[in-house]
């Protein structure tokens, strides 16, 4: 588009212009709002002039956004941009922060209760004390008796601190990554960003693990010695420990590392027959199913290795008898880690995404609402601030929603 094109745009409805920068309200807004707040991928440093007008006049079919570089004035809106995105960069960190945190222990308290459940009665399947239908049933109907003593058990608190731990790891590493990306792409090359950011991405994925990995142990130590019926064990083999960390490791980067990839592979090769979004919900939901083939025999052995000493055999003697255990045992433990991955890391992704999604675009808001507010001081806004910032960011974000389905 030509300087004289962008001149010539309109607005149906024009009030007091608020001055914002694109690097603040990204352009592709739809895809991934979570991470594209300060990415700077989509970030340009043309200065934009954003019409805000009253909540009872605006309507998303006839107000229209104006964008138009405007020389006259560069001086003082690249200060005004430079101050507010400074500030933004300095106090959002901790907000994010905070918001991942809360969206993480919210999303996982939810979905521990069935998880205790799968986990106790796999434990107790593996050391031959109960079935896991049985040890399922039972399980439930001591919850629904008296569910503020489950909540407060350690069974609960151990299932809901691995997985809060997990989600705010990975939360929190995606945050960094936007305002690591933001900072460099001020200063880099785009080249430059896309290694680091990949360097980001396999760094967060490796935090992930080793947090996940680590409060996992440490639960499933816990939770043979309480249900496995095992007591002659003193110290716990290390064997266990290296097979769950490799059930760890397959199940977190079929959660938190794989999506983002299958999915862009997969909106790439649809011909725009499959937008972002579902793409990766999709993964989000399967990659950790089918990641389960994989992770309960892992699951299954380690338990196997502690509960039953094959130190009487020979190294061989003592892998085929673990085999033909694995054979005999391993099929409900993978239905039931099918279905007790379905809360943990699919339905529990999705909704902690929308929820960080929608965090994000409440900060955005109060953003809005602060700098008109800051407006109506200098005497160019008044009123309902709050309100204007909350219809104005749903207009951009339903705007740009068209343009990226227009676009794929």
């Amino acid at each position: 588009m030509t300087s004289s094109t962008m001149t010539n745009e309109t607005t149906t409805i024009q009030r007091n212009p608020l001055v914002l920068n694109e690097t603040i309200i990204p352009r592709l807004w739809s895809d991934d709002l979570h991470s594209k707040l300060f990415a700077s991928t989509y970030a340009s440093s043309i200065t934009k002039i954003i019409s805000v007008v009253p909540p009872t006049v605006i309507d998303a079919g006839n107000a229209t956004i104006r964008s138009r570089p405007v020389a006259r004035r560069a001086t003082s809106c690249q200060a005004t941009a430079g101050t507010t995105n400074n500030s933004i960069s300095s106090t959002h960190l901790g907000s994010k922060l905070a918001g991942d945190m809360l969206v993480a222990a919210t999303v996982t308290f939810g979905v521990s209760p069935f998880l205790t459940v799968v986990d106790k009665a796999i434990v107790e399947s593996t050391a031959g004390t109960n079935s896991i239908l049985q040890s399922s049933i039972n399980s439930l109907r001591s919850m629904a008796r008296n569910p503020v003593e489950y909540v407060r058990s350690p069974t609960f608190l151990l299932m809901w601190g691995v997985y809060s731990a997990t989600y705010t790891t990975a939360n929190a590493f995606k945050t960094l990554e936007e305002h690591a990306t933001y900072s460099r792409d001020r200063s880099s090359s785009s080249n430059t960003t896309q290694k680091s950011s990949g360097m980001f991405q396999m760094g967060a994925f490796l935090g992930t693990t080793v947090v996940n990995s680590g409060a996992s142990m440490l639960k499933d130590r816990a939770y043979a010695r309480m249900f496995s019926g095992t007591t002659s064990s003193t110290s716990f083999p290390k064997a266990s420990y290296a097979l769950w960390a490799m059930r760890d490791l397959s199940v977190i980067s079929s959660s938190f590392l794989l999506p983002d990839l299958v999915s862009a592979k997969l909106v790439e090769h649809s011909n725009g027959e499959i937008d972002r979004e579902r793409a990766l919900s999709f993964c989000q939901i399967g990659l950790p199913v089918l990641a389960q083939f994989v992770a309960g025999p892992f699951q299954y052995l380690g338990l196997d290795v502690y509960n039953r000493n094959l130190g009487h055999m020979t190294t061989p003697q003592a892998i085929v008898d673990r085999s033909r255990q694995l054979t005999r045992g391993v099929a409900p433990v993978i239905a039931a880690r099918v279905a007790r991955i379905i809360p943990g890391y699919s339905i529990g992704g999705v909704a902690n995404t929308k929820l960080r999604t929608a965090w994000r675009k409440k900060l955005l808001e109060r953003d809005v609402a602060a700098m008109m507010k800051s407006s109506a001081a200098n005497g160019r806004q008044s009123g309902g601030s709050n309100e204007y910032a909350t219809r104005m960011v749903a207009l951009l974000h339903g705007s740009n929603q068209g343009e990226t389905k227009k676009r794929s």
